[in-house]
C-alpha cells in the first residue's frame, strides 16, 4: 500500500528534503499504477490473440477483451493523465503544495542570501509554510493511495476473475477441488 510510503518513508538524516522525497514517492506511485495498467491491458491482449487463434467464437473474443481493455483504461485514466503530462510531453510535475514547500525551504537555506534580511516573522512564516504546504501534499496523496487502492485492486481481481476460465481453457488447465 502506497499510503505507508506516503506517511512514513522519509530519509534520515535530512540528507534529502521531505519535499523531495514525496515528490520521489509520488513519481514511483504513479509510474507503478501506469506500469499495472500497462500489464493488465497487455495481458488482455495476448489472451485474446490467443484465445482467437483456437476460438470458432472470435468476434465474441475480440469484442469481449476491447470491452475489458477499454474498463482497464477508464479505471486508470486519471492516473495516465496525470503522468501521461509531465512523462511524455515534457512538463515537469507539480504539487501546489510541494511547490510551496520547496520555496519555503529554499528561503530558509542559508545559501540563500535573502535568508540574512528575513525579519524572525518572514522566518516564522517561511518555517510554517514549509511544514504545512508539506503536510498537505502528504496527507493528500496519502489519502489519495487509501481511496485508489480498493478500485485498483478491485479492477484487477475483477479482470482476472473475469478471464480466468478462458485461461484454464486455453491453457488446458484443469482445477482440483479438495
Amino acid at each position: 500500500h502506497y499510503e505507508v510510503y506516503f506517511l512514513e518513508f522519509y530519509p534520515q538524516p535530512k540528507n534529502i528534503k521531505n519535499h523531495e522525497a514525496l515528490e520521489h514517492h509520488i513519481h514511483a506511485y504513479l509510474e507503478d499504477v501506469e506500469t499495472l495498467k500497462n500489464k493488465l491491458t497487455h495481458y488482455i491482449g495476448c489472451l485474446k490473440n490467443d484465445l482467437k487463434q483456437v476460438a470458432i467464437n472470435k468476434k465474441e473474443i475480440s469484442d469481449a477483451s476491447d470491452w475489458l481493455k477499454g474498463q482497464v483504461i477508464k479505471v486508470f485514466e486519471g492516473v495516465s493523465t496525470i503522468r501521461g503530462e509531465h512523462r511524455h510531453k515534457g512538463y515537469k510535475f507539480l504539487d501546489s503544495n510541494i511547490i510551496d514547500a520547496e520555496i519555503a525551504e529554499t528561503m530558509l537555506s542559508e545559501t540563500n542570501p535573502l535568508k540574512k534580511s528575513l525579519t524572525p516573522y518572514g522566518l516564522g512564516f517561511f518555517e510554517k509554510q514549509k511544514d504545512q504546504s508539506f503536510e498537505k501534499a502528504k496527507m493528500f496523496w496519502t489519502e489519495t493511495a487509501r481511496k485508489n487502492f480498493p478500485q485498483i485492486e478491485g479492477a484487477t481481481n475483477e479482470i482476472l476473475e473475469k478471464t480466468k476460465s478462458l485461461l484454464y481453457q486455453y491453457l488446458d488447465i484443469t482445477t482440483l477441488l479438495l
